[in-house]
């Protein structure tokens, strides 16, 4: 069956990266491949996760204390901060700092699971949140909220074309 689906520029933005860093598939999705790639340094720590920039140089900690799915969307939370915010959010408007973090939350749930990469998936599958889940190093909570996210996002192109 032939599904459609227009991804937000969010989703592009995110493929594009991809693409450009050379990751295709489920199993090229690292933090320390793709933070290599981008030129910045990641470390797992003890402690909140963050990022800073020094002299031009960005950083992202996770915590180390925390599973590796629940580090791996820290990373794309923080990777979001790297790529697409700029301003100290301790100093910003409420408003922004706001936005700053729906849009982190986002970028996580896009880049953890990719449309590309599960669009010949069967999203009706009674197991696809827990293959989600094991593809992609990521919660089942965060797989629930993107697999229904594209779900909705098919739907909605259903009714309107």
């Amino acid at each position: 069956m032939k599904i459609t689906y227009t991804q937000t520029y969010l989703e592009d933005f995110i493929s594009n990266l991809y693409k450009n860093l050379g990751i295709l598939k489920p199993d090229q999705i690292s933090e320390d491949n793709i933070a290599t790639k981008l030129g910045i340094l990641f470390f797992r720590e003890n402690g909140p996760p963050s990022h800073i920039r020094v002299c031009g140089v960005d950083a992202i900690y996770v915590d180390a204390r925390d599973s590796p799915k629940k580090q791996r969307e820290q990373f794309f939370h923080e990777l979001c901060h790297v790529l697409r915010h700029v301003g100290n959010q301790s100093i910003i408007p409420l408003s922004l700092r706001e936005w700053q973090e729906i849009d982190a939350r986002r970028f996580t749930k896009c880049a953890a699971i990719p449309f590309e990469m599960v669009k010949d998936w069967d999203l009706r599958n009674d197991n696809i949140i827990q293959k989600a889940s094991d593809t992609f190093c990521v919660t089942e909570e965060l797989c629930k909220e993107r697999l229904l996210q594209i779900r909705n996002r098919i739907y909605f192109n259903k009714l309107i074309c």
